[in-house]
């Protein structure tokens, strides 16, 4: 089994984002931006933060550690206080992980193992590419946030103040270390049982509800 890596790279900022400017997020009568959402509903433009998918940024990169010229990172961010999903790394080289079944009983849930990094694919060195891959990730994240408050590009008024990793984690051995720490999983793992044998099917998971596995 094969699965992205993902991480966090959390920032926080003394002023308010204006698009977000009376959302409350429960829909409810005190919830301005469902109301423009709900009540300007054909022009796109005019619908607010909610006709948005809350994201201000998006960069794809290819790392340091890519085999070929393929695309294998993908970064984006926006005003959201979430722990995952950025920055992204695709095309990671581990295959080792494992799905096992407990019993015969098919609604019993399996036991998964990702085996992540140290315990998963090493040869030729492939788990410290993968992790340097993310590394290099955590520096070009820090690097658009810093090129965002030299030019005042988003907020003009004071500097976005980087939470996690943060300065506890500067060198290449400590980011490494917060990656192992807070890695997530993309859960679009891909499954290979058989050469040419290939089945969908969806999995409940923590934060998508769902996602679609191919094996």
């Amino acid at each position: 089994m094969q699965d992205r890596y993902e991480i966090p790279v959390n920032t926080k900022h003394p002023d308010k984002f204006p698009i977000l400017d009376g959302c409350t997020f429960d829909m409810k009568a005190q919830d301005k931006c469902f109301d423009q959402w709900l009540n300007d509903p054909y022009v796109l433009a005019q619908r607010g933060a909610y006709a948005t998918d809350g994201l201000a940024a998006a960069m794809a990169q290819v790392s340091t550690t890519a085999p070929t010229d393929d695309i294998d990172l993908f970064i984006f961010g926006g005003p959201i206080n979430f722990r995952g999903y950025f920055p992204w790394s695709a095309h990671t080289r581990n295959k080792a992980g494992t799905v096992e079944l407990r019993s015969t009983d098919p609604l019993e849930q399996p036991e998964i193992n990702f085996n992540y990094f140290d315990t998963g694919t090493t040869e030729d060195g492939a788990n410290q590419k993968d992790l340097q891959s993310l590394i290099g990730a955590i520096k070009i994240s820090r690097g658009a946030l810093s090129h965002f408050n030299d030019f005042d590009l988003v907020l003009p008024t004071s500097n976005f103040i980087e939470q996690y990793p943060g300065p506890r984690a500067d060198t290449d051995e400590e980011l490494g270390t917060y990656i192992k720490q807070v890695l997530g999983a993309i859960m679009h793992a891909v499954l290979r049982q058989l050469e040419l044998t290939v089945t969908r099917w969806r999995c409940w998971t923590w934060s998508s509800r769902f996602a679609e596995w191919k094996a």
